[in-house]
């Protein structure tokens, strides 16, 4: 029983087949033919707007007998003439429209006209005749925008071509005709019109896979930059880890510092050139129409730590500097670096972060050069000379003669003392005479002495405008002056680094990067007491020693207890001479030979 229903079914789908393209061509209505749009679309999108097109011409016949020709029956008979019906150019409508038997032709392209508009264009012609009967178009920034106007604009443009003219031409673009209702005009063959939510719908994914992929490279990209980010960061910890170390170094012999130097290039041989690599994967992206993974080939990129410059320049100082080389080094251990003569713009730019008032940039001239001391003035110097240390008793060590911790509570009056007792011990001629507020400075003497502000900050930028001594033009205090937010927020913000060396307060002379000209702590540690008084800088000139009276000595460089604003090279402070605090301290500096 199952066998004969089977074959019945498939007799009558047999004799439905030969009767369909039979009663098509008994059909008296008489055809419309519209052929497939060309332009520089896809394919797809075309064979989706020639749909919407061949809608709207059922739509503009409502009420008359025509037969709408589908792409399905135009396809067989324009592969027997030898051709395609996707290829069919505009030229030939007309006789392609006669040789497939339609009495109309519908035919149009679509261009892109500039300005990111696109127009299609459509002509009605009689074939029998060959007589342009309309002509109309349908503009639009985007091909839904096309498919949405293209039913109701060609069911205009066909009720025109065929005597139903709209009063005033052609009607505005309008919402799609619904081909539904009691109209006769049909189609021939199995065509049935693209649904509006269909193409919709395989639009709106693909516009959904385009900004998948593109909101995917940008994750790829934010993944590369983060992995970018961490090399930096590594690479800035395995510095900070051996910096100190290294930094030690320099007050050894040349032929000692091997090790140093070794460490030193270990390090640079990866840190200039860290290949990053990011495999090939997919991106998970969540989109209108869903999660989507679009997918990437594996990318890299080749980046320089941050602390290179700096590494190189230790690097040189390690391979050619001699601790004390240039000036000598004195009775109490202290080495001199020999400064030259040069001009120099002190204070402050207009644009310099936390600037003050007194700051003003100025040119000044040093005309005789002057030794500084590389280090700041120790407890085991003071106490060599003066023997008592009047430093605060927690950051005293048991050895006070051998301490390396800088000398601190020290007052001017004491500092100047210091130096005239230290230069009597050497067999110099004391620099200053007099006593408290009245202490005269001869300028001749050969003695030790203070530096004068503008000698302090002339070997503090060693030959660089920068805000710290010894540090990137970035600002990075990490391994570079000991101050109070070393590892706080404004490091973090440059480096992404957190310097955390265990000092929380003094640290030994010389723990830090020196600058360019070898001289440490120039930022940081203990702020140093100078020679001026405190006054404006409009009073200054070439070798300028400050106003020759005042209520305030001053001093420069910032502390272990300053941020990093008052710890600026180009930042000024001041004080009564017979102020002290754990946080003031000195360095020596004599004339040069």
């Amino acid at each position: 029983m199952v066998g004969w229903t089977r074959f019945f079914v498939m007799l009558c789908m047999v004799l439905g087949f030969l009767q369909g393209p039979a009663l098509a061509q008994q059909s008296s209505a008489p055809r419309i033919a519209v052929l497939e749009l060309n332009g520089k679309l896809s394919r797809g999108q075309l064979r989706v707007l020639s749909d919407k097109v061949r809608a709207g011409v059922l739509g503009g016949l409502q009420g008359k007998d025509y037969v709408v020709m589908t792409r399905e029956s135009m396809a067989v008979l324009l592969k027997d003439m030898g051709l395609d019906c996707a290829k069919v150019q505009g030229e030939c409508e007309v006789e392609t429209g006669r040789n497939i038997g339609a009495a109309y032709v519908v035919s149009g392209s679509v261009e892109d006209v500039g300005s990111g508009l696109m127009l299609v264009s459509l002509k009605v012609h009689d074939t029998k005749s060959g007589a342009l009967k309309s002509t109309g178009d349908v503009r639009g920034t985007e091909v839904i925008q096309l498919i949405d106007k293209l039913p109701g604009t060609v069911a205009q443009l066909i009720a025109q071509a065929f005597g139903e003219q709209t009063r005033g031409g052609m009607a505005p673009m309008q919402a799609p005709v619904n081909p539904g209702g009691p109209a006769q005009a049909r189609f021939q063959g199995s065509f049935t019109p693209s649904g509006g939510l269909g193409v919709q719908a395989k639009l709106r994914e693909q516009t959904c896979v385009k900004q998948s992929a593109e909101k995917g490279a940008r994750q790829r990209a934010s993944r590369l930059d983060q992995a970018v980010a961490k090399a930096k960061s590594q690479a800035a910890q395995a510095w900070q880890g051996r910096v100190r170390e290294v930094q030690m170094c320099l007050r050894l012999k040349r032929e000692e510092r091997n090790g140093c130097i070794s460490s030193v290039n270990q390090w640079l041989s990866g840190a200039r050139s860290m290949n990053v690599k990011l495999p090939a994967g997919v991106e998970t992206v969540q989109t209108d129409c869903g999660a989507r993974q679009p997918a990437y080939p594996a990318d890299s990129r080749t980046v320089v730590a941050d602390d290179v410059s700096t590494a190189e320049k230790l690097l040189k100082r390690l391979m050619t500097y001699s601790p004390g080389h240039e000036g000598g080094t004195n009775s109490v251990g202290m080495s001199f670096i020999r400064v030259p003569t040069g001009n120099f713009q002190m204070g402050s730019t207009s644009q310099e972060r936390y600037r003050d008032s007194d700051e003003s940039l100025h040119r000044v001239t040093i005309s005789r050069a002057f030794l500084i001391a590389s280090t700041e003035v120790t407890q085991g110097q003071w106490a060599t000379v003066m023997g008592r240390d009047p430093s605060k008793a927690q950051y005293r060590t048991a050895n006070l003669r051998g301490s390396s911790y800088p000398v601190q509570q020290i007052t001017w009056i004491e500092a100047v003392k210091f130096a005239n007792a230290l230069s009597r011990r050497e067999g110099l001629q004391p620099a200053y005479t007099g006593s408290g507020s009245s202490v005269r400075w001869n300028q001749s003497a050969n003695g030790y002495r203070l530096l004068t502000e503008a000698e302090w900050e002339y070997a503090a930028r060693a030959g660089e405008h920068r805000l710290y001594a010894g540090a990137e033009q970035s600002g990075n205090l990490c391994g570079v002056a000991n101050v109070a937010d070393r590892s706080g927020s404004q490091v973090m913000k440059v480096s992404g680094v957190r310097c955390d060396d265990g000092f929380s307060a003094t640290a030994p002379v010389g723990s830090f990067a020196p600058n360019a000209w070898n001289i440490y702590d120039m930022t940081g540690n203990v702020a140093e007491w100078c020679w001026d008084w405190y006054g404006t800088y409009s009073r200054y000139g070439s070798d300028p020693s400050g106003p020759s009276s005042g209520t305030y000595r001053t001093y420069r460089g910032g502390s272990w207890a300053n941020t990093s604003r008052a710890s600026r090279i180009a930042y000024r402070n001041r004080n009564k001479v017979d102020t002290r605090f754990d946080g003031l301290g000195f360095r020596m500096a004599r004339n040069s030979n």
